[in-house]
């Protein structure tokens, strides 16, 4: 799996050569990276510091309808979707999309309209609305009459099967609410199941997507554009929330190790990592590990040193002691 985050106790030199001086601590309130296969988790920070994470809420969102919706299944777009705003297709009251479609928008565009039509398109479903009645007589609740309530109230449920213990969904799209959080940790478990859905990595590393009526709709990721071996995962940023980032990448790794290192040279190396709320000058010290490349066995990973050079427009400095620096800022524009 993949994405990446944080001080690797590695150097990554530049094509400049090494930058001077120890950068700076990485801005990022919460992040968590793992190698699976290679380590796997290598590095945590406040991953279960409990953050509004944004459109990151989305990844249950698909999670859930992919579950629950055959894909040929055509929904009705109402006026709560109409109305949600924000980043959206934008779909019109009364158009009819699948939802394949409506996923496709949801995942690579990060379409709110979608993420309510989808919504509603799950609870239609025999299958969730008895889900639905479960996780509510568990917590001795009314169940909702709101579709959209009860899609709130599922997706709940499913964070606490799944061990979620950080989070609490409010809305299908991750537009501020009160009460509205998850952790690093919980968007990385989270992530890892979407991933392993070849229908959901499949637009994951899209970087557009056409639905009927709405050619061209960009991806929210923009990484994707910049960096080769990002497949992945998911954007999220508002006001309240930060800018926030689920993300993927597979990777050929040659390199010169060390001892610590050794064995995994020439080894294509998968990453998946989260990063909460991170600081627009370093948007998301994922970046570290999906530049690198590589990872190293094990929590202790004081000894591993590293140098490799990449190409513009990369300039990353990593070090387990300092953190990393990241730049240029504008990835996500």
């Amino acid at each position: 799996m993949r994405v990446a985050a944080i001080a690797l106790l590695v150097l990554l030199i530049p094509v400049q050569g090494a930058l001077a001086g120890r950068p700076p601590v990485p801005k990022a309130a919460a992040w968590i990276v793992e190698a699976p296969g290679h380590g796997g988790l290598l590095l945590a920070h406040g991953a279960d510091s409990k953050r509004e994470i944004a459109s990151l809420t989305k990844l249950m969102t698909a999670h859930l309808a992919l579950r629950y919706v055959p894909l040929g299944t055509v929904a009705v777009t109402g006026p709560d979707a109409v109305a949600v705003g924000e980043s959206s297709v934008p779909l019109a009251l009364g158009e009819t999309q699948t939802a394949r479609s409506l996923l496709a928008a949801l995942i690579v565009h990060s379409a709110n309209d979608a993420a309510v039509v989808l919504a509603h398109a799950t609870m239609d479903q025999p299958a969730a609305q008895a889900a639905a009645i479960k996780a509510a007589r568990k917590l001795h609740r009314r169940l909702p009459a709101d579709p959209v309530a009860r899609f709130v109230l599922l997706m709940n449920a499913e964070a606490r099967a799944l061990g979620m213990r950080d989070t609490v969904y409010r809305t299908p799209h991750g537009l501020d609410e009160p009460g509205a959080h998850s952790s690093a940790h919980d968007v990385l478990t989270l992530a890892r199941l979407d991933m392993a859905s070849p229908f959901f990595r499949a637009l994951a590393r899209r970087k557009a997507v056409s639905i009927p009526g709405h050619p061209d709709l960009p991806t929210s990721n923009t990484l994707l554009a910049a960096y080769p071996g990002l497949d992945g995962v998911k954007t999220g940023h508002t006001d309240e929330a930060g800018w926030n980032l689920a993300a993927s990448a597979e990777r050929g790794a040659s390199v010169a190790y060390n001892q610590v290192l050794s064995g995994l040279e020439d080894a294509q190396l998968r990453f998946l990592a989260s990063a909460i709320e991170g600081d627009e000058s370093q948007h998301f010290i994922v970046l570290a590990a999906l530049v690198l490349g590589l990872a190293a066995p094990g929590p202790n990973l004081g000894d591993a040193t590293a140098a490799k050079v990449v190409p513009e427009p990369f300039v990353v400095t990593v070090d387990g002691k300092s953190g990393l620096d990241v730049g240029p800022p504008d990835y996500f524009a």
